[in-house]
């Protein structure tokens, strides 16, 4: 285990196991990163959002639908960037379970998808999907839209069943 030498007020606190040291660092200052879950089958793109994400955020990785609904639960990520044509599990269908599922129904969740048709945002918001990035999407659209659905905090467990309008 590395140790860290600091330099102390005190001589009796000279060494100080670094982990634990980080770890206080991120608590006091408050910048704990968030983890966020990534489930992309396209393998450029899943590594493009690795790379962009992880100086800012922990990220984990899955392939495929049924693989975010497994790490969803042991992972417990504060957000979860998920594609909807998956093989496997579709991300309709691993929403819903995420939604029916009392460990994973309040962690939000963002469509990243290329069917930018109105009737397939409104299928994933209906889902409850806190928000829906189109493909091709800039660097920019995506911490916008991270941060918008992190400043928010955890997910209410309804989803819309009606139209928002008249």
């Amino acid at each position: 285990m590395k140790r860290l030498k600091i330099v102390p007020l005190s001589r009796r606190y000279r060494f100080f196991d670094s982990s634990l040291l980080v770890h206080f660092l991120h608590v006091f200052n408050g910048i704990m990163k968030k983890k966020i879950l990534v489930v992309e089958d396209d393998i450029a793109l899943s590594n493009i959002l690795h790379i962009t994400l992880k100086k800012s955020y922990d990220v984990c990785m899955a392939r495929n639908g049924r693989e975010g609904v497994e790490l969803a639960a042991s992972e417990n990520p504060d957000l979860i960037l998920m594609d909807i044509k998956m093989p496997e599990m579709d991300g309709w269908e691993a929403l819903s379970i995420l939604r029916g599922n009392d460990v994973t129904a309040s962690i939000p969740v963002i469509f990243l998808s290329g069917l930018g048709q109105f009737d397939d945002i409104l299928k994933g918001f209906r889902l409850g999907a806190d928000n829906y990035i189109t493909k091709p999407f800039t660097k920019d659209d995506l911490f916008d839209g991270i941060e918008m659905v992190l400043s928010r905090g955890k997910t209410p467990t309804t989803t819309v069943s009606q139209p928002l309008y008249a």
